[in-house]
């Protein structure tokens, strides 16, 4: 057996759906991670009272440490076994967002959330080791769906956070305007 061998999990013929959607829904909230701090930004100014600009800088740590994570975390998957790896960056990222939760200023924040975005780097690692739970002719589907569960992370998140923001205190807003069950009303202003 090569080392190639025992670091992949072995495909599993009735690998659950449930087991795939988990993953896509921890690949939405980690996706979702790096762009909640964009739509509560203007929350973080007036809760932490600084200046928008000084704000911002929790998102460009977020993003920063994304592509930092990215580029550092990411490869270990080749070296490590995918589930420790993903179960110890989804515990970081939850301590990183715990942290951020706690801050009682500008710069822990903006620590705490260059933390979570290095941490956050779970559905890239989501994907190898979701293949190797299905059989081949699968993998194209179960791909798809993590890509699907990426892709809501990164819609949803900013007015799943506007709408947090306003139960939090801050500037109440609901959904965007265009969604599916609002089309009769605003078709006109979804497709200009």
């Amino acid at each position: 057996m090569t080392d190639q061998d025992r670091r992949q999990p072995t495909a599993h013929p009735g690998a659950s759906p449930r087991v795939i959607l988990a993953l896509a829904l921890v690949c939405g909230a980690a996706v979702g991670n790096v762009y909640f701090p964009q739509a509560l930004s203007p929350l973080i100014a007036s809760g932490l009272h600084v200046s928008p600009d000084a704000a911002a800088g929790v998102v460009t740590a977020t993003q920063f440490g994304y592509a930092a994570g990215i580029c550092l975390l990411v490869p270990l998957g080749d070296r490590l076994p995918y589930r420790p790896l993903l179960v110890t960056l989804l515990t970081l990222t939850g301590l990183g967002l715990f942290a951020a939760s706690a801050a009682p200023g500008l710069v822990p924040l903006v620590a705490a959330s260059a933390l979570v975005g290095v941490t956050t780097v779970a559905a890239p690692l989501a994907g190898p080791l979701a293949a190797g739970l299905v059989p081949q002719e699968r993998r194209g589907v179960t791909g798809g769906t993590l890509l699907s569960g990426s892709l809501a992370g990164m819609l949803r998140a900013p007015p799943a956070a506007r709408s947090a923001s306003g139960w939090a205190g801050g500037p109440r807003t609901s959904w965007p305007p265009c969604c599916p069950w609002r089309w009769p009303r605003c078709r006109h202003a979804c497709f200009r």
